[in-house]
């Protein structure tokens, strides 16, 4: 009886455990072009690449300098901004608590390729940060979106085999398109930069994106832990799918998704 009553336990523990779903949400950008699946802008001077899928909903971007002199961002002149909301790089001790919850860290991530090496360091962000000639430099100073869960109420639905038994197991996929004119993201990233410390001769970039698609799905849809062919879990094999570097996801709980909604 004991043994009874721990099992019915373990199995309405599970039961309650809300589901976690993932919603992939998809981009566009008039200002940029993608080069080798990258957002990239392009000048005489610079090569912006962004990348929204080498991290879960972070805002990273690479700034590769072109010329044979240093240029320098102007962090203080520069913003990230999410629906018409402004995020400063630099870091006062005055941020609102909506910047914060944006902030991944104080810090920026920098890459200085040796002998074709990248290696990997973390800068404080300060003012102005020097680019050496034709050297990069990595950022991912803010999560993409950390508002309130994008509810889907025009959505068409598919049932799909899913990704973690294909075989044998079918899931619900929602998803739902938008025009520029009514996504319920848009979001920028405005640089400033200069070339001498002297004469202050300041120009800026400013990159532009949209959301124009949102898939909503079962986690172990988007993001499964690979099988043997015996139906065995691979170790530490995990695949990502539906998602591009133009991309990025957000996970959110059951009562958060269609689903969920649907049942209150």
């Amino acid at each position: 009886m004991r043994y009874i009553f721990s099992l019915l336990c373990v199995i309405l523990l599970q039961s309650c455990k809300p589901a976690k779903y993932v919603q992939v949400l998809y981009t566009e950008s008039s200002d940029t072009k993608i080069s080798e699946r990258f957002y990239t802008f392009e000048n005489d001077t610079m090569k912006i690449t962004y990348d929204f899928n080498i991290s879960q909903n972070s805002f990273y971007f690479t700034i590769y300098n072109k010329l044979n002199r240093a240029i320098y961002i102007d962090w203080s002149k520069s913003v990230y901004n999410v629906n018409n909301y402004n995020l400063k790089y630099t870091y006062d001790g005055k941020a609102d608590t909506n910047q914060n919850s944006y902030i991944i860290n104080n810090m920026i991530k920098r890459i200085n390729p040796k002998h074709g090496i990248p290696s990997y360091s973390e800068v404080e962000i300060k003012e102005n940060v020097r680019i050496k000639p034709l050297s990069e430099f990595s950022a991912a100073k803010f999560h993409i979106y950390k508002g309130n869960v994008i509810n889907l109420d025009k959505y068409k639905l598919s049932i799909q085999p899913l990704n973690e038994f294909p075989e044998s197991k079918t899931t619900k996929v929602y998803e739902q398109e938008y025009t520029e004119q009514n996504s319920p993201l848009h979001f920028s990233n405005t640089l400033t930069f200069y070339f001498t410390q002297t004469n202050r001769d300041e120009f800026t970039v400013k990159n532009s994106f949209h959301v124009t698609r949102i898939k909503e799905m079962v986690k172990n849809h988007f993001w499964f832990q690979s099988r043997n062919q015996d139906g065995t879990k691979k170790k530490k094999s995990y695949t990502m799918t539906h998602s591009l570097p133009t991309s990025f996801y957000i996970e959110i709980d059951k009562k958060e998704s269609v689903e969920g909604r649907s049942k209150n």
